[in-house]
């Protein structure tokens, strides 16, 4: 799952996580997708413009440890 949006220009850095990502790359890689032959005509079946849906702790907890869930939640 790939996370975007254009209209911020934030780091996974704020969020906890420690992966050296820069923002370009990630720039990059959704230019890269949207260039694609396969993928990039059917962007309207893979690319959400707008999330609208909350994700809550049992979500997170699907893919991340019960200790990882808690620091991200507590002061």
């Amino acid at each position: 799952m790939i996370l975007y949006n254009d209209s911020q220009n934030i780091g996974l850095m704020e969020f906890g996580i420690e992966i050296p990502v820069l923002y370009s790359r990630v720039l990059n890689t959704f230019e890269y997708l949207k260039s694609h032959e396969t993928l990039g005509p059917k962007i309207d079946q893979w690319h959400n413009r707008k999330i609208e849906e909350t994700i809550s702790q049992n979500d997170l907890l699907r893919v991340h440890s019960g200790d990882y869930v808690e620091k991200l939640f507590s002061d």
